[in-house]
């Protein structure tokens, strides 16, 4: 079975519409794709740009469930709506009370922060620390995978 579960929309920061992806997945021959638009909730309640905002979650489920249509169908790929959530230390409670209860198929677990540092920080960004500095931040990620696992 083909398929593909980690698909951003223009939803967060993908450029594709769900329609697009759909349509790319069907050419693609795939049997199911999943949606899975970042949703970053931030300890200091800062946006983020390539993140949905909190309170579009329960329509971009509604989108993507409308998006799929019927069941699978001759030709056609099986939609899954899912969501990229950002782990935070002591965010499990806050972040249990968004998810809870949406018609999601997955979610993908992902650490896009860490020391207060985006890990998707420029090359700029990462040259004005010391090598120390840069592996503390790296040892500090993979601590965070560890812990969300």
């Amino acid at each position: 079975m083909l398929a593909s579960y980690h698909n951003h929309t223009s939803g967060s920061d993908g450029k594709a519409s769900v329609a697009e992806v759909v349509t790319q997945a069907r050419l693609l021959e795939l049997c199911e794709v999943g949606i899975s638009d970042h949703l970053t909730l931030h300890p200091s309640g800062q946006s983020v740009s390539w993140s949905m905002p909190p309170d579009r979650v329960d329509d971009y489920v509604t989108h993507v469930r409308d998006a799929a249509g019927p069941s699978r169908t001759a030709g056609r790929p099986q939609v899954r709506p899912g969501l990229e959530v950002d782990w935070f230390d002591g965010q499990a409670v806050k972040l249990g009370r968004v998810l809870d209860g949406l018609a999601l198929d997955y979610v993908i677990g992902s650490v896009h922060f860490c020391r207060g540092v985006a890990i998707n920080a420029t090359a700029a960004t990462w040259r004005r620390w010391t090598p120390d500095e840069r592996d503390a931040v790296h040892r500090e990620y993979w601590v965070q995978i560890r812990r969300r696992a």
